[in-house]
């Protein structure tokens, strides 16, 4: 008979994500983990890191991803390096400064100081407690080394630091009976010493921000969407232009929960409305499917029977679906359908 196969000393259920948190925008959550998760996400019990130059969206998405750990019994702490988050906007992420659960903590100077105050942070926590921890952004960081007035050749200091504090944290975060989640926002510098076929912008710390992460999203500014119905005092359209929002493409450069180096553009509308979930959803359908027809000109609802017909164009179709209320149903369909589109290639298997 053969020997009992001995159990490792941590459970399988621990090792598998059980829950999920929403960035706001399904196009990116589902690029995530659309083949894990239903609706896509971020994978908790996991380390993550966001990283693009300024300007690409990064604190919003860590923001937007706070928001959606309280609304689910997480506590959220945010360590501002720079002080660039504005708390009084808030409010779009669906939460508030008093918020229970929501700590907005005094900002770090050095790494080895931010990575011991988030795993006393941890060691702290209860059994059972769900933990999402902010870093942003830790390129802003200095190691002790460097202000002791010691040589930092690119910054080697630095990558040795989070090297060594990066192991613990992984420890913690794997820790059995507790749902911790750690997120890093990262700055791309420029490499300079970058030949032709490599990459001319990288992130800072070394293999740290590489190798430990199971997560790894680059963002990247595509563009902006302009307001072209603005009106000069004449009547004439004016010569300034008014900046709406800003477009975006996100990279996933590393995914160990689902498939890796996939792509998705999304969008972010500028002041108190956000991410634009609903023209992002369409907009891709229209590109990648037939779910809202064929005409290539105008957007069209499923209808049934005896229903007037709705075709109509973008502007007039988010704003259709936002009065009819039926902007789940959307997402629901994007998910549906971004997961037939990702669907892995059929092919005979190999002989092993």
């Amino acid at each position: 008979m053969a020997a009992k196969k001995e159990q490792p000393s941590f459970l399988i259920k621990d090792a598998i994500v059980q829950e999920w948190l929403s960035s706001g925008s399904t196009p990116l959550d589902c690029a995530c983990s659309v083949m894990k998760n239903d609706m896509g996400g971020f994978p908790t019990r996991r380390i993550i890191e966001f990283s693009g130059t300024g300007g690409a969206g990064k604190s919003y998405i860590c923001g937007e991803l706070a928001g959606d750990a309280l609304r689910k019994g997480f506590e959220v702490y945010v360590d501002d390096i720079e002080r660039r988050w504005d708390l009084g906007r808030l409010g779009t992420f669906g939460f508030s400064f008093d918020t229970p659960g929501f700590h907005y903590i005094d900002p770090s100077s050095f790494i080895e100081e931010c990575f011991e105050r988030m795993m006393a942070t941890f060691e702290k926590a209860k059994s059972g407690k769900k933990i999402l921890y902010i870093v942003d952004p830790v390129a802003a960081l200095n190691s002790k080394r460097e202000m002791d007035g010691k040589s930092d050749k690119m910054g080697q200091s630095r990558a040795k630091a989070v090297q060594q504090k990066m192991r613990l944290l992984k420890e913690f975060v794997n820790s059995k009976g507790h749902t911790f989640c750690v997120i890093f926002s990262n700055q791309l510098i420029d490499n300079v010493n970058a030949g032709m076929f490599e990459e001319k912008k990288i992130t800072p710390l070394g293999n740290a921000m590489i190798h430990w992460p199971s997560v790894r999203v680059r963002f990247t500014l595509t563009g902006k969407l302009i307001d072209k119905n603005m009106k000069g005092r004449t009547g004439t359209k004016a010569d300034k232009v008014k900046v709406q929002g800003i477009k975006l493409k996100a990279v996933f450069k590393k995914n160990s929960e689902d498939d890796p180096y996939r792509e998705i553009d999304f969008s972010i509308i500028l002041g108190n409305y956000g991410i634009d979930n609903i023209r992002d959803c369409a907009r891709w359908l229209k590109t990648y499917t037939d779910a809202l027809g064929t005409d290539a000109t105008y957007y069209e609802w499923p209808r049934k029977t005896g229903d007037p017909i709705r075709k109509k164009g973008l502007t007039e179709f988010v704003k259709w679906i936002e009065d009819k209320n039926v902007e789940k149903r959307l997402f629901k369909k994007f998910a549906i359908h971004y997961k037939r589109w990702n669907k892995p290639v059929e092919r005979k298997a190999k002989v092993r």
